[in-house]
C-alpha cells in the first residue's frame, strides 16, 4: 500500500463518513473524523491483506468504526440527563465521581438529587476552559467505565491527558456543587464561604487551591500577590505557583458567581478575589 493509494481510498470513503455523521447532525465534524480515519489506517496498514479484499473495503470498515465512535462520544456528552438516569438506575452513581463522596449515594437514590447532579454537570461544561477536557471525562466515566488506558486508546490521546482532563472536570464540579449549596442557603459572599467551596480532598482534585489561598491571604490578597512572592511563602517552583495562582483565581470566581446567582451563564472572568 502506497501513500497515494491510501489517500485515494480515503477520498472514496469520505461520503460514507459524511452520511453517518449527517444522520446525527454532526456534518461539521467530518474533517476531524476523517483525520482519525487516516491515523487509524496509517497505524494499522501492516494489517491490510490485499488477498482478503480491496483497500477501499478495508478503509471503509475503519471509517465506519471511527464515525460510530464519534457518534458514541458525542451522544455521551449531549445526553447528560439520560446518562445520569441510566447510572442511577443501575447503581453506577459512584462511577460518576463528580461530587463529594459523602453525598454521592444520596444523589443516585433520589430523583431530585439526580436533577441537581445534571445541573452541576451542565454548569461544569460551561466553565471548563477546554471543551475537550469535559468531553474526555464524560467519555471516561460513561463509555469506558473509568478505564484510563481504554479511554486513552479509544480517544487516541495519552493516559496523562485523560487523567488531567478528569482532574480539571472534578475540580470545577466540586466547586459548583458546594457553591450551589451555599446559594440555596442564601449564604453571605465572603472569603470564608469562598474558601469552603475549594476542593478539600487528597484525591484527584487535591488541596493545593486551599493551601495557595492561605498563602495569598498572608501576602495581602489576590490583588497584591504574584507568582514570585508565592515562591517565597510556599517553597513551590515558580511555574507551579503561576499555574496554581491562575487556576485558584478561576475556581474562586466560579464559586463567587454560583453563590451569588445559582448559575453560570458563561465561563467566569478571571477577576481577582480579596
Amino acid at each position: 500500500m502506497t501513500s497515494t493509494e491510501l489517500v485515494d481510498a480515503l477520498a472514496k470513503v469520505r461520503p460514507v463518513v459524511r452520511n453517518i455523521l449527517m444522520k446525527a447532525s454532526l456534518g461539521a465534524d467530518l474533517d476531524d473524523v476523517m483525520q482519525d480515519v487516516w491515523l487509524s489506517a496509517h497505524r494499522s496498514q501492516a494489517n491490510f491483506d490485499p488477498e482478503k479484499g480491496r483497500l477501499e473495503q478495508w478503509v471503509t470498515r475503519i471509517a465506519q468504526r471511527r464515525a460510530y465512535d464519534h457518534l458514541k462520544l458525542s451522544n455521551s456528552v449531549s445526553g447528560l440527563q439520560s446518562t445520569i438516569e441510566h447510572a442511577a438506575g443501575y447503581g453506577l452513581g459512584t462511577d460518576l465521581a463528580l461530587v463529594s463522596a459523602d453525598v454521592a449515594e444520596d444523589i443516585v437514590n433520589r430523583s431530585a438529587d439526580r436533577d441537581l447532579l445534571s445541573n452541576i454537570l451542565m454548569m461544569t461544561r460551561k466553565v471548563i476552559g477546554h471543551e475537550a477536557a469535559f468531553t474526555r471525562t464524560v467519555a471516561l466515566l460513561t463509555v469506558y467505565d473509568e478505564d484510563v488506558r481504554a479511554a486513552a486508546l479509544g480517544l487516541r490521546v495519552s493516559e496523562d491527558c485523560i487523567r488531567d482532563s478528569r482532574r480539571e472536570t472534578i475540580r470545577a464540579s466540586q466547586v459548583i456543587q458546594k457553591a450551589l449549596a451555599l446559594h440555596e442557603m442564601q449564604a453571605s459572599l465572603n472569603l470564608r464561604n469562598l474558601f469552603a467551596c475549594l476542593p478539600s480532598d487528597e484525591g484527584d482534585s487535591g488541596t493545593w487551591a486551599r493551601h495557595l489561598t492561605i498563602a495569598v491571604v498572608r501576602c495581602g490578597g489576590f490583588q497584591n500577590v504574584n507568582a514570585e512572592s508565592l515562591v517565597e511563602v510556599t517553597g513551590w517552583a515558580f511555574n507551579t505557583c503561576r499555574q496554581y495562582l491562575n487556576e485558584t483565581r478561576r475556581l474562586l470566581e466560579i464559586a463567587r458567581t454560583v453563590i451569588e446567582t445559582g448559575r453560570v451563564d458563561h465561563e467566569p472572568s478571571s477577576t481577582s478575589q480579596q
